[in-house]
C-alpha cells in the first residue's frame, strides 16, 4: 500500500511536540486528543490551514507546509472533515450544502448522486426538509450533512473532527455505522477520528491508535 500522510517531526502548539508517523492509503486511524482546541489544530495542520511549528507533513509526498497554493487547493478537494458544526454555509439550505462541492467542481448533480445522497438520507432517518436552514438542524442533521457531503465527492482521506462529541449514544452509534459502511464501500479510502473518549470507537477496527494525551504520543498499531 502507498502512503497516503507523513509526520516527521511534526510539532503543533499544545497538541504534539515531535510526532513520528506514516499512515497507508486505506488505513483506520484514531488519534486521541484531550480535547475540541487539540481536535481543530490538528484538523487545521492536517488540511493545510495552520502551518506546524516544525517538522515536515507530507501528503501523497507533498509537503503540506510547502506546498503552493494550488497544490494546497488540490489537497483540500482530496480531503473531507465531518466537524460537529458540520462546516455549513449558513444562508445555504440542507441540500445546497451537502452538493455544494459537486456543484462547484462539476456543475451538475448526476441521477447516480442525486440517488447517493437520499440513500444516506434514508440510512440517517432523515425525515425533515431538504430546504432546511443550517439553523434549523440539530446538531446530528449538522454532522450528517457533511458526511453525506464528504461521502459522495471522490475524496482520498475522510477526517472525523470531533464530530462525537455533542451527540447521544445512539447518535455516535449511527455515525459511526455509517462510516463503517463507508469504508466498506471505498476500501481505498482513508479516515481518521480525532476523538477525546476511546469509547467512542467500540466497534470499530483500526489500524493504528496516536494518544496525543502523553508526551512524546504514544502511538499503537494493530
Amino acid at each position: 500500500m502507498k502512503s497516503i500522510l507523513s509526520c516527521i517531526e511534526l510539532a503543533v502548539p499544545d497538541v504534539a511536540n515531535s510526532l513520528n508517523l506514516e499512515l497507508e492509503s486505506g488505513c483506520n486511524a484514531v488519534f486521541l486528543t484531550r480535547g475540541e482546541h487539540e481536535t481543530k489544530a490538528l484538523t487545521r495542520t492536517f488540511t493545510g490551514e495552520l502551518p506546524p511549528a516544525k517538522g515536515e507533513l507530507y501528503f501523497e509526498n507533498i509537503c503540506v507546509n510547502q506546498a503552493s497554493r494550488q497544490q494546497l487547493h488540490s489537497l483540500r478537494q482530496s480531503i473531507g472533515v465531518i466537524s460537529s458544526s458540520g462546516n455549513l454555509i449558513s444562508n445555504l439550505k440542507l441540500w445546497e450544502n451537502i452538493t455544494l462541492p459537486l456543484q462547484y467542481h462539476t456543475g451538475n448533480i448526476s441521477e447516480e448522486k442525486h440517488d447517493e445522497i437520499f440513500e444516506l438520507l434514508k440510512a440517517f432517518d432523515y425525515k425533515g426538509n431538504i430546504w432546511a436552514l443550517p439553523g434549523h438542524l440539530s446538531s446530528f442533521e449538522r454532522v450528517m450533512a457533511s458526511f453525506i457531503r464528504a461521502a459522495i465527492t471522490e475524496a482520498k482521506l475522510v477526517i472525523y473532527s470531533g464530530c462525537f462529541h455533542d451527540l447521544t449514544v445512539s447518535e455516535q452509534n449511527l455515525l459511526i455505522e455509517q462510516s463503517i459502511t463507508l469504508k466498506q464501500n471505498k476500501p481505498e479510502l482513508t479516515a481518521l477520528y480525532f476523538i477525546n473518549n476511546l469509547k467512542t470507537m467500540d466497534g470499530v477496527e483500526y489500524d493504528l491508535l496516536c494518544d496525543l494525551t502523553q508526551q512524546p504520543a504514544l502511538i499503537k498499531r494493530n
